[in-house]
């Protein structure tokens, strides 16, 4: 505007000067004489009657001031009123999105309820799934009509979960409904897979829980991966079942008579782990053998560990062989199956065998030594007998190892009473002789003879100073070789090896009291 307005006012001092040339032009010498007196007189003239216009209209000026000045506050105001519209208008900019988002969720609810109201029927019929699923489960055992209506249900429920996008409280209660009836459709099977029935009606229970299991599966992306752990579930949920019912019989069994528990604890596994094995081979194939390889090592561990339990429960010596033999013979059954655990039968047999032999010999070996110490048990019952008598004795009975014990031992009680408990300990053990124990029961017995010669050569009583010629002499040609020949029965060509050790101990001892024996067996 500010340049408009210097246009306009160029153009007009430029048409005023054009003017005033023009009217001088026209005027005379004198008057142009004149002329620039007029043109002063006509400027004071202008001047006083300006000054007079502005002093008596001298308010208009001050109100021009004033008003200028309250223009200027009322525009600051306003541009702070501005301010405050432009930062109300922001929130409320924020306050109407507010309220549209609101809008849209209740416009929302409201489309969402009047589909509800739309399709009621339909939804109290999906509502009411989870009880028609909950009847068909309590019906069980489950005809295959039935079972096929239930798997339909939880199929429907379970695919109509997947492809629903967003969250339904009701499609989560149904679908937490299902599950349940489905897990507890599975436990029901899973119980059934425990009791007694054919081959045809496991294949029926492994195929209900094989289809329950494709259900459930999370991962669908790879068949062959969920088949595969599908496999294996169903395997160990097969052998689990089979060992709990196995657990089951032999804990109901009668514990009172220890060696009539183990063996139908040995009959019980025996037909039971075939049965069991057949039936799992039948169902699940070559695919299943790293299963039941584990399950069998667990299933023979716990029966061995059994056995281990109950056998020193089994005094009887007898009673023990037959369980030894049963063990055994149920051990090389189970090579069949690849399970043979012969093997493993012996380490516990023998620790059981070695402890009672062990204390049998500790018990006789303390009780002679007790009876020397006290006196309870007579050294010599004559005193008539002498060293030729035995000697001749022994010539009439040298001809071969003695098949009974000799009858010269009744004239010397401590004696007979002795090798008598070390014959029942033989007579024990030779029911299970194992041949890891051979050495162990040639050092058991040296110690005890030397232990017995120890004994005799430390004791001070009257009646054996008498006779301990005698006693060595009877011990060396007559004791020693018969246990010896008890020996020789137990373990094949042992008695002359045990006899020969037996002689060095005993002449060790001899030699250090300086007793001589004549006519001592060779």
């Amino acid at each position: 505007k500010s340049a408009y307005f210097e246009r306009r006012m160029s153009e007009n001092i430029d048409s005023d000067e054009e003017l005033i040339f023009s009217s001088l032009a026209t005027l005379s010498l004198e008057d142009l004489k004149n002329e620039p007196q007029r043109i002063s007189d006509s400027q004071n003239s202008i001047r006083n009657t300006l000054r007079d216009l502005s002093l008596d209209n001298y308010h208009i000026f001050i109100n021009n001031h004033e008003c200028a000045e309250k223009l200027s506050f009322e525009s600051s105001e306003t541009k702070q009123r501005i301010g405050q519209i432009s930062a109300d208008l922001s929130q409320l900019q924020s306050q109407l999105e507010a309220f549209s988002k609101v809008a849209s969720e209740h416009l929302a609810a409201h489309r969402k309820n009047m589909r509800i109201l739309l399709h009621h029927h339909k939804l109290s019929e999906l509502s009411e799934i989870p009880k028609l699923l909950e009847t068909c489960v309590r019906s069980f055992p489950l005809a295959d009509r039935i079972f096929e209506h239930a798997l339909s249900l939880a199929r429907f429920v379970i695919t109509l979960e997947k492809s629903f996008e967003g969250d339904s409280s009701l499609l989560n209660g149904v679908s937490e409904g299902v599950k349940s009836s489905l897990e507890t459709l599975e436990q029901n099977l899973l119980v059934e897979l425990q009791e007694n029935q054919p081959l045809s009606a496991y294949l029926v229970t492994i195929t209900r829980l094989r289809r329950i299991g494709e259900l459930n599966a999370k991962d669908t992306t790879n068949p062959l991966k969920v088949k595969l752990m599908l496999d294996l579930k169903l395997q160990v949920s097969f052998l689990e079942a089979k060992d709990a019912r196995l657990d089951r019989e032999i804990e109901s069994l009668d514990k009172s008579n220890c060696p009539s528990f183990v063996t139908e604890t040995i009959e019980l596994n025996r037909t039971h782990l075939f049965e069991i094995t057949n039936h799992f081979q039948a169902i699940f194939g070559k695919s299943g053998e790293l299963a039941l390889f584990h399950w069998m090592n667990a299933r023979v561990a716990k029966f061995l560990a059994i056995v281990e339990k109950s056998l020193p429960f089994i005094p009887d010596p007898i009673s023990l062989r037959n369980i030894l033999d049963q063990t055994v013979s149920f051990g090389s059954s189970m090579g069949r199956l690849g399970a043979n655990f012969l093997s493993l039968v012996e380490p516990i047999f023998s620790a059981v065998v070695w402890s009672s032999t062990a204390n049998e010999i500790e018990i006789c070996t303390a009780l002679f030594e007790k009876w020397l110490k006290e006196g309870t048990v007579p050294v010599r019952k004559s005193s008539e007998l002498t060293i030729e008598q035995l000697k001749d004795n022994f010539a009439e009975e040298s001809k071969g190892l003695p098949n009974s014990p000799p009858l010269i031992l009744l004239e010397f009680p401590v004696l007979a009473h002795y090798l008598n408990n070390v014959s029942i300990a033989f007579n024990q053990f030779r029911e299970c002789a194992f041949f890891s124990l051979k050495f162990r029961l040639e050092n058991l017995i040296l110690l005890s003879i030397n232990r017995i010669c120890n004994a005799l050569a430390e004791s001070k009583r009257t009646e054996l100073e008498e006779s301990r010629e005698l006693v060595y002499y009877v011990l060396a040609n007559k004791m020693l070789p018969y246990i010896s020949h008890s020996f020789s029965n137990v373990y094949f060509q042992f008695g002359s090896q045990a006899y020969k050790a037996l002689k060095e101990h005993l002449f060790a001892k001899i030699k250090t009291q300086n007793i001589k024996i004549f006519g001592t067996a060779s």
